[in-house]
């Protein structure tokens, strides 16, 4: 599917940046071949001081990590994967991308998202798909298939969830 390629105004998504030591970052729906050119883009404005620590993409998503190089020896047991959930379990358009790592003794575990879209009953299946996800993608690969929040110290999932609301933000305020 052809997608417009987006340019973000980084000051705006990461305006203080350098105070952290750790960045990972997301997207969906970026076309494959602009992954290579964003991610530059974002190595680009974060500066020297932070080396890719990974970076996984599976077809129009990927997830990609940074750490200081002050703290790169703090860095270790860093692991990607990746769980398909579109066209018959096969297509990557839908599932999860997930970076998992040990960062001063503690287990950090970030899993980037695209579910199914849609009204009318979606909502069951959106869920059915997270739980699919969080149920085939392991934080340790040589471990048994672990649900990330049983091992990790630390977790974010994040992406595009694909929510549908029945009413507008007007009635909500």
């Amino acid at each position: 599917m052809a997608r417009d390629v987006q340019n973000p105004d980084f000051k705006l998504l990461f305006p203080e940046h350098k105070k952290y030591n750790l960045i990972v970052f997301g997207a969906q729906e970026c076309p494959r071949g602009n992954k290579d050119n964003f991610i530059a883009a974002v190595e680009a404005y974060i500066g020297k001081d932070y080396v890719r620590i990974a970076s996984e993409g599976m077809w129009e998503m990927f997830i990609v990590g940074f750490v200081k190089k002050k703290d790169i020896g703090q860095l270790m047991n860093v692991e990607t994967n990746q769980i398909s959930r579109g066209f018959m379990n096969m297509v990557g358009n839908k599932g999860g991308i997930s970076l998992n790592f040990t960062f001063y003794d503690k287990i950090f575990s970030f899993i980037n998202v695209h579910l199914e879209s849609g009204t009318g009953g979606k909502a069951i299946s959106r869920n059915e798909m997270m739980e699919k996800i969080l149920k085939s993608i392991s934080t340790r690969k040589n471990l048994e298939k672990v649900e990330p929040d049983a091992v990790s110290d630390f977790n974010w999932i994040f992406g595009d969830m694909n929510a549908r609301f029945k009413s507008t933000y007007s009635d909500h305020i």
